[in-house]
C-alpha cells in the first residue's frame, strides 16, 4: 500500500492523521508562520479538516491571506478553482471575500472521480504512487463547504467532469483569484492555458502543488516562461505551493 493510500481521508487512519496535523500546525499559523502575521479564520479552517480539505493549515492560511489581499486591493473578478475535492480551499477563498463584504462568484472544476493517471511528464516516482480513486471528491460536499461560510448558492457554479470536457464551455468572466490544485502536468497546463488569460492584472494565481509534484512545476515553469515570467515571479505559499500576482 502506498503512502497516499494510507493517508487517504476515506480511511479512518487518514482522517485522524489530517486532523492531528492541522492541530499541530496551529501555533505556526497563529504566530505568523510562513507569511506576515495577519488575522486568519482559524476556527473556519480547522472546521474544514478533514471533511472538506486535505490541505495543510499553513497553506490554507496563506491561501486566505492571498485572497483577502486581492479583495482589499479592489481587483475585480470571480474566484476560480481547478481541483476541488470536497471544497475546503474554495470555501476559504470565498470566505475571504465575504468577510470583506465583497462576495464573488465562485467557479469550481473537478472530475469528482479522482485524479487522472499521471503521464511521462510527471515522472516514474509519481506513477509508482498512483492508484485509482486518489482524491475522489463529492460535489455535494463542496457545495456544503461553500454554504457553510455564507456563499450564495446561486453564485456557486460547479462543473463536474474532466477539465478537457468542462473548460471549453465554461463562462467565468474576469478572474480575481485562480487556484489550481490539479497535481499533474496535463491538468495544471490545461488550467493555466484556459484561465490565466482571464486573470486580471493584480489578481492572484495560487498553485497548491508547486514544489511538491514535478509535473506541476514543469507545467507552470513552461507556461509562465512562455510569457516571459521566470521562477522569480513566484513566491512561496508555505513549505509547498506558490503564488503569483499577475503583472
Amino acid at each position: 500500500m502506498t503512502r497516499p493510500q494510507l493517508r487517504d481521508p476515506d480511511r479512518a487512519l487518514g482522517r485522524a492523521a489530517l486532523r492531528a496535523r492541522a492541530w499541530a500546525q496551529v501555533p505556526a499559523v497563529v504566530l505568523g508562520g510562513w507569511q506576515p502575521a495577519r488575522r486568519v479564520p482559524l476556527r473556519r479552517m480547522l472546521g474544514m479538516v478533514p471533511r472538506h480539505t486535505m490541505v495543510s493549515l499553513p497553506v490554507l492560511a496563506a491561501t486566505h491571506r492571498a485572497a483577502a489581499d486581492v479583495v482589499a486591493r479592489g481587483v475585480a473578478g470571480a474566484i476560480v478553482e481547478c481541483g476541488v475535492w470536497n471544497g475546503g480551499s474554495a470555501a476559504i477563498l470565498a470566505g475571504a471575500a465575504l468577510d470583506a463584504g465583497d462576495p464573488r462568484p465562485v467557479h469550481l472544476f473537478d472530475s469528482f472521480a479522482g485524479l487522472p493517471p499521471p503521464t511521462a511528464e510527471d515522472g516514474a516516482a509519481v506513477a509508482r504512487q498512483f492508484f485509482d480513486g486518489w482524491c475522489v471528491g463529492d460535489a455535494a460536499e463542496a457545495r456544503r463547504a461553500l454554504a457553510a461560510v455564507g456563499q450564495d448558492p446561486a453564485a456557486t457554479h460547479v462543473y463536474e467532469g474532466w477539465f478537457e470536457e468542462t473548460f471549453p464551455e465554461a463562462e467565468t468572466g474576469p478572474i480575481a483569484v485562480l487556484h489550481i490544485d490539479a497535481d499533474w502536468y496535463e491538468p495544471v497546463r490545461l488550467a493555466l492555458e484556459r484561465f490565466y488569460p482571464l486573470l486580471q492584472p493584480g489578481g492572484a494565481l495560487l498553485l497548491n502543488d508547486y514544489g511538491r509534484w514535478p509535473g506541476c512545476d514543469r507545467a507552470t515553469d513552461e507556461y509562465l516562461g512562455g510569457l516571459g515570467l521566470g521562477p522569480g515571479a513566484l513566491r512561496p505559499l508555505a513549505r509547498t505551493g506558490a503564488v503569483l500576482i499577475k503583472p
